[in-house]
């Protein structure tokens, strides 16, 4: 459900949008969309294999040059569209839900030169919304959040490494991520130590 009908500007401008909508992640058990049933057809198909939203008598705002309608996912049980299931698939969901009251994070982030242009900005969009959801989503007064962030690139990593977080470190969480640059070349080895180090040592701080 989305309630943003001044989004544009409201009544007076570009209005916004607002209404409810379906989605549907592509999974082989998807049932036919009744709201499409009843529009279209009762053999409307229920497009299986098929990641897509049905926008249900949803309002579009004033203009009559529709906006473009995005999204952004993320694949997260399976590496690849064949569904190769991930090399760890009990741990490869982040449910914040389910955070504990200690948690200890380590982002890997390549900066090599293959991330160049647009996708090191998209890495770095999608960063800086994980930070903020771990603010919003958990009580940084009463539990505990070190994070780590190392890039995987040659010579040296960029790092950051914040123990007990709180919210006056979420700023310089951000500021680190925008100013990652890419630096070419690899060195995965120096990372995943670094990884054994964090983790090694939150479990003794813990």
């Amino acid at each position: 459900m989305i309630n943003k009908p001044s989004l544009f500007g409201g009544d007076s401008r570009e209005g916004g949008v607002s209404g409810a909508f379906d989605v549907y992640s592509g999974h082989d058990n998807h049932n036919r969309n009744s709201y499409l049933a009843n529009k279209i057809s009762q053999i409307v198909p229920a497009y299986r294999y098929v990641a897509g939203a049905v926008f249900k008598h949803f309002y579009w705002g004033n203009n009559p040059y529709l906006k473009d309608i995005s999204v952004v996912v993320q694949r997260i049980h399976y590496q690849d569209a064949k569904k190769t299931p991930q090399w760890y698939n009990e741990r490869s969901e982040i449910r914040i839900g389910d955070v504990l009251d200690n948690v200890a994070i380590h982002f890997i982030l390549d900066t090599s030169a293959s991330m160049s242009g647009s996708r090191i900005n998209a890495l770095k969009t999608a960063m800086k919304q994980a930070i903020n959801r771990l603010e919003t989503s958990m009580d940084l007064n009463s539990s505990r959040l070190d994070i780590l962030i190392t890039t995987y690139q040659g010579g040296s990593p960029q790092a950051r490494l914040i123990r007990k977080v709180s919210k006056n470190d979420i700023p310089i969480l951000l500021s680190f991520i925008d100013n990652l640059i890419i630096v070419g070349g690899e060195n995965l080895e120096t990372v995943l130590n670094a990884s054994v180090s964090f983790f090694t040592t939150w479990v003794i701080l813990t």
